[in-house]
């Protein structure tokens, strides 16, 4: 039954060790997937809302006025119609419009004179594309954090001909992107997202971390090979790797997240959660079941208890029976019974042991099998307990003094088993006596027949020939070998 118990325990730990590992594989797969699913989300909507400054910034550019200017056509009255056109456009969500030739110079509005190098790196690589370039999230003159699209103008807003300037399109980095990487942190108390790019060694983080004091620079760079080395996106872009990763970020936690490349920019969208709260149900299911298999294994175990209590019961009360009727046997039984120690000391006894003895019960258990012995000196007696417990039993006849002194024969019946001597004794001592006069009568018939000097014949019952004495034995031998029938 112990075996039993074990083994319904080991069942139950291997069953609530794969139960807790299948929900962890299932949380951590929802949990992946569902930080796919936002990143996917993001990086669309991201997507989307460039897609909607190019189509927006395209309806800019395809306006006459726009390249009338650049190529020099009518400026007295094209020029004063392009600012007003770029005043009505800022009220739509722009924060600047700006216009200039192949040469980078501004030519509308009139009052700008600066661009960031950002811009005008931009405006050079929209050139040599002849296609619209987004300018990376940068901080401005004035501290606010911008971005733009830089759309390139052709002759007569046919692209068929020549390139002959550009337009810059101004975005609020803040009111306009942002939001889109905050909303992330809506679905989950430890989710954020990050938005980077590399440049050359450095990996400039755009938008700034959930966790950060807010006055923390928004847009702030990093080396990319000998930086912090626990940020999980150093590491996914050092060696190359995007999609679903696991690591420790800027905060010395482990996190899981989703990397992804934005098409047709060079920016890098992390979307990220810390482990433990993705573990959290995992590990509330893990108490459950350790709870549960807790419950189980006391409620098998009480019932196991109650079910072997009743089993020791019934086998102790089937004990108490049988011990009952062996003890009744042993006190009604003709033969003496008594129990010994290997000492050969007497421990029980019954009251026909009592009657052989001439002692009472009480005297009997005081005494050793040495007291009562006749025969046998006490290492004799002693060395005959040990060969008994080495084979375990044995049966044989011996002498015992009486309490009153007279010696008597008796035949011992021993077995030996949990260390102590089980003894069966009969008194022999009539039947011996009767059995020695028989013996007597027996010889002296014999001799007075030996002695006789006539052939005597014994007829059995069934008037079958049953013996000669001993003078005649040649006789009949002869006479049985000459007639075949002796006797009729």
């Amino acid at each position: 039954m112990v075996l039993f118990f074990f083994i319904v325990i080991c069942v139950f730990s291997f069953v609530s060790y794969i139960s807790y590992h299948f929900l962890l594989k299932i949380f951590v797969d929802n949990a992946r997937e569902n930080i796919q699913r936002i990143s996917e989300i993001q990086m669309i909507r991201i997507q989307e809302l460039l897609a909607t400054h190019h189509k927006n910034s395209e309806v800019f550019v395809l306006r006459p006025s726009v390249w009338k200017v650049l190529t020099g056509i009518d400026l007295k009255q094209e020029t004063p119609r392009l600012e007003k056109e770029i005043s009505d456009t800022l009220l739509h969500g722009y924060r600047r419009i700006v216009v200039f030739n192949l040469d980078g110079q501004i030519v509308a509005p009139t009052t700008i004179h600066v661009l960031d190098p950002s811009v005008r790196l931009t405006f050079q690589e929209a050139l040599q594309t002849h296609d619209t370039a987004v300018v990376n999230p940068y901080v401005a003159a004035d501290s606010d954090i911008v971005y733009g699209v830089v759309h390139v103008v052709f002759e007569n807003g046919d692209e068929k001909n020549r390139v002959v300037g550009a337009v810059y399109f101004e975005y609020d980095y803040q009111n306009d992107l942002y939001p889109i990487l905050q909303s992330s942190t809506l679905s989950s108390p430890t989710m954020e997202t990050r938005l980077a790019r590399i440049e050359g060694s450095d990996i400039v983080l755009m938008n700034r971390s959930r966790f950060a004091p807010k006055s923390s620079p928004m847009i702030f760079r990093r080396p990319l090979i000998n930086g912090d080395p626990d940020s999980i996106m150093r590491k996914a872009l050092t060696v190359g790797k995007f999609g679903f990763v696991k690591g420790i970020d800027y905060r010395d936690i482990e996190v899981v997240g989703d990397i992804r490349s934005i098409p047709g920019v060079s920016w890098i969208i992390l979307t990220k959660a810390d482990r433990v709260e993705i573990d959290r149900p995992v590990r509330m299911a893990g108490w459950i079941i350790l709870v549960l298999t807790f419950i189980l294994l006391t409620l098998f175990g009480v019932i196991f208890r109650l079910f072997w209590r009743r089993q020791f019961l019934e086998m102790l009360s089937e004990r108490a029976i049988i011990n009952e009727r062996y003890a009744v046997a042993i006190e009604t039984s003709i033969n003496g019974y008594m129990l010994v120690n290997i000492d050969g000391q007497i421990t029980d006894c019954n009251a026909a042991l009592s009657a052989i003895t001439g002692y009472t019960e009480i005297e009997l258990k005081t005494l050793s099998i040495s007291d009562l012995e006749a025969l046998e000196a006490p290492e004799e007696t002693k060395m005959h307990i040990a060969s008994i417990m080495v084979s375990s039993g044995d049966s044989f006849i011996t002498q015992w003094r009486k309490k009153d002194g007279r010696v008597i024969d008796i035949q011992v019946n021993v077995s030996f088993s949990n260390n102590q001597l089980f003894v069966f004794i009969q008194d022999i001592t009539e039947r011996k006596t009767i059995l020695e006069a028989l013996n007597n009568q027996f010889l002296f018939q014999q001799a007075l027949v030996d002695t006789i000097p006539y052939p005597i014949f014994y007829k059995g019952p069934d008037t079958c020939f049953g013996g000669v004495s001993d003078l005649d034995i040649a006789v009949v031998i002869l006479q049985t070998w000459v007639s075949g029938d002796f006797l009729p």
